[in-house]
């Protein structure tokens, strides 16, 4: 009776097999290849070489992608009315916000305003007793933007 033992008399000849039907990568000629382009069959072994086995390959695969996500998002009559209605909202809400914005930023009378458009000067004793509290915020502010 013999002392070896043998386990699988296949495993060499499945090996010599792998090793034979194992293609190299037509890019970079160092690694065996996994993959295989769809449009031009190179085999390559990485994304790295699939960029750039073909300039033409990739661009058109990245375009065909890129237009078919597009068709996909083309929006139905539904969905444009639905964002123009949003629009609107949001049109009329910043309207009526810079409005508001421009009524408060006005803190001088109306008597004030004219002493200065008719080239009068003022002073400080001229200007009511709410625009002698909002001055110096008034000034802060001034000065505020003046750094900026």
């Amino acid at each position: 009776m013999p002392d070896t033992i043998v386990t699988s008399e296949t495993s060499s000849k499945s090996s010599d097999f792998n090793s034979n039907s194992r293609i190299i990568c037509r890019v970079c000629e160092k690694q065996f290849s996994q993959y295989t382009c769809p449009r031009c069959n190179t085999r390559y072994c990485s994304l790295h070489c699939y960029k750039s086995h073909s300039l033409r390959c990739t661009e058109s695969f990245m375009r065909e992608n890129v237009m078919e996500e597009l068709q996909q998002l083309q929006p139905d009559e539904q969905s444009k009315s639905k964002m123009l209605d949003i629009l609107k909202r949001f049109h009329e809400e910043e309207e009526t916000d810079s409005l508001d914005e421009e009524e408060s930023d006005s803190s001088l009378s109306e008597e004030t305003i004219q002493k200065i458009l008719s080239g009068g000067q003022i002073s400080f004793d001229d200007l009511s007793v709410e625009e002698k509290e909002t001055f110096p915020e008034s000034c802060c502010h001034w000065r505020a933007q003046q750094i900026d």
